[in-house]
């Protein structure tokens, strides 16, 4: 199990704050779907130091701004759209905020993961050395 070092820590704020910055730009002209590649654009370009991660962030960054719309929305329109949303699904009217931001932070993540994971197909692989099986015991 890797430890966690202060280091990342810069890392996964950039990447929140890119995603961030990009997702609300591009969410007034895109479909709800670009999150998926916005989290897979800036997780092939900003390196992540694991999967998780970089799940982490993108669900963050997402979600953040999904659930500001969602309270943006509710405040504009003076919580009519969402008490009848509710009442249509027999939920209280707060969970709507919040299933819509956990749906966009695991588009969000889910997109991150998987430009982590490409990032990490096309880097070349660091030789490891020094483990147990490069002992030469003949």
């Amino acid at each position: 199990m890797k430890k966690f070092s202060f280091n990342l820590v810069p890392t996964i704020v950039l990447a929140v704050l890119v995603q961030l910055l990009f997702t609300w730009l591009l969410d007034q002209y895109l479909p709800w779907w670009h999150v998926i590649v916005v989290g897979f654009v800036v997780h092939l370009l900003i390196k992540s130091s694991s999967v998780w991660q970089a799940f982490g962030s993108g669900f963050l960054g997402i979600g953040a701004v999904w659930l500001g719309y969602s309270l943006l929305i509710d405040l504009s329109s003076t919580y009519n759209l969402s008490a009848q949303i509710a009442q249509v699904l027999h939920l209280p009217t707060i969970l709507l905020g919040v299933i819509t931001a956990l749906i966009g932070g695991i588009s969000g993540g889910l997109g991150a993961a998987c430009g982590y994971l490409l990032r990490q197909i096309f880097m070349p692989k660091q030789k490891y050395s020094g483990g147990y099986y490069d002992r030469k015991y003949y």
